[in-house]
């Protein structure tokens, strides 16, 4: 079994007593439960090593910072005071107040970028050591390496290592990168979500997609006009009709494949791609973990995978979740077709036209790129 094992660090520099737990300081301004046989179980349980963490913050009233390996792969942690959660990173959960770690253990706050860059790693061995410099504290510990307390220590907070690391990562991005994107359209209208069972209904929330054109819309150009169905392909927005739209819908089994792919399937805590045996070399039958924030958009049309986030960004992604490059596009991301993306700008408050009133919830600009090499 792969290795699965915590840490506990309080933030302070005087000695720290805890009846049944020892602790040593090996790093400036860190007091670190010392790893034993007899408190390796809590320390293997996620669960009992983080209530254990949170317990020891509110009978000392300091900080706790509490760290997680599960399974070789998957890194968590959290800090702890009082016995309450001030912020948490957690693989397997929605993260809480990451931003604000940098001041509650006296960091400079412009490390929360760094931190957020840390986070994105997808290499677990280099995020823990990326991890390490940035609380100033060695943050995987075993019984084993007691026997020599270099093994344990750390020179402290720092940034060489991260500097390194960005240098060797940075993915190219606008005019730099070596894959470009052109707009092609640019539509202004109402776009609504065209469920081809219950025909069109306007849904809640952003029309974002997880996989290769199944989603199909309806398309208002104006006021007064008849909503036609529409479908995204080849880089054009196609007006179909009904007919078309429902064998399009049946085909594809639109209700059952939303967020489904053939070809891979996205994993969410932590955040994986599956990718099947029918993908595309090189990714064919691996688990590809992504940097954090991105989700899977599907391949373009030369097999390199493409990952999108919430800020109208789009990356390429290696067979080692690197990335390859960036670009930015206007509006959110909605549906990909190959080397063709498709975009949304919403405008709220735009509420008539030509002195009519105009439904403002799907009002606004809709967007056609076409992604090519440099």
């Amino acid at each position: 079994m792969a290795a699965t094992y915590g840490s506990i660090h309080v933030l302070c520099d005087e000695p720290v007593s805890i009846a049944f737990y020892d602790f040593a300081s090996w790093a400036p301004g860190w007091q670190t439960m010392i790893p034993t046989e007899a408190n390796r179980e809590m320390l293997t349980d996620p669960e009992a090593s983080a209530r254990k963490a949170k317990a020891i913050s509110k009978l000392l009233g300091k900080t706790v910072l509490w760290f997680f390996l599960f399974d070789e792969d998957v890194v968590s942690f959290a800090l702890f005071s009082e016995g309450k959660t001030l912020a948490a990173h957690n693989a397997f959960s929605s993260d809480k107040n990451i931003s604000k770690i940098p001041a509650l253990v006296g960091i400079n706050e412009s490390y929360r970028k760094r931190l957020s860059k840390i986070l994105s790693c997808t290499d677990t061995d280099i995020q823990i050591k990326l991890l390490e410099e940035f609380f100033g504290v060695k943050l995987l510990l075993f019984p084993e390496m007691l026997e020599e307390d270099s093994a344990c220590a750390v020179c402290g907070k720092g940034s060489a290592l991260f500097e390194k690391y960005e240098s060797e990562n940075r993915a190219p991005t606008g005019k730099k990168s070596p894959i470009q994107v052109k707009r092609l359209f640019e539509l202004e209208g109402v776009l609504s979500d065209s469920d081809w069972n219950n025909k069109y209904h306007q849904a809640d929330g952003c029309l974002w997609v997880f996989q290769k054109h199944y989603w199909l819309y309806s398309w208002q150009k104006a006021t007064g006009e008849e909503e036609k169905p529409v479908c995204f392909r080849a880089g054009r927005l196609d007006f179909i009709s009904d007919a078309e739209m429902l064998q399009l819908g049946t085909d594809q089994q639109y209700n059952e494949t939303r967020n489904k792919d053939p070809l891979y399937e996205q994993l969410f805590f932590p955040n994986r791609i599956l990718f099947s045996e029918n993908a595309p070399e090189p990714y064919r039958g691996k688990t590809i973990r992504h940097p954090d924030g991105f989700y899977g958009l599907g391949f373009d049309g030369k097999g390199r995978f493409l990952l999108f986030n919430e800020a109208s960004c789009f990356a390429w992604m290696d067979q080692d979740g690197k990335l390859l490059a960036k670009q930015n596009v206007k509006g959110h991301i909605i549906d990909h077709d190959g080397d063709f993306l498709l975009t949304w700008e919403e405008k709220w408050d735009r509420t008539e036209r030509n002195g009519k009133p105009f439904p403002t919830r799907w009002y606004g600009m809709i967007r056609g790129y076409r992604l090519f090499d440099k």
